[in-house]
């Protein structure tokens, strides 16, 4: 429930959303930083890159700021996802299934 976006979730669903994100505020920021980053990535909005990896690398869960880090490193292929509608990700999976 904490990855889809609220439009799919149905009204019990919203509410215990937001009940845990009113409880616990280290789930709040990881759910604000993955619907940030899903949302750019379904919007195709690569401008929207490095404000994300700014609040993702100060935010207080390492998870994120590693996730960040990761991003750093292959910034090119990144934002080629985010600029560019084809992608080898099939041909990627098949040759590491193999």
């Amino acid at each position: 429930m904490l990855i889809r976006q609220s439009e799919e979730l149905e009204k019990e669903q919203k509410n215990i959303v937001e009940k845990i994100l009113q409880e616990c505020s280290e789930v709040k920021v990881a759910y604000d930083l993955t619907q940030l980053f899903f949302q750019m990535f379904r919007d195709r909005r690569p401008e929207q890159l490095n404000s994300w990896l700014l609040k993702a690398s100060s935010s207080t869960l390492p998870e994120f700021r590693n996730f960040a880090k990761g991003i750093k490193y292959d910034l090119d292929a990144i934002n080629a996802a985010l600029n560019f509608e084809w992608s080898n990700g099939q041909t990627e999976g098949q040759v590491n299934r193999l």
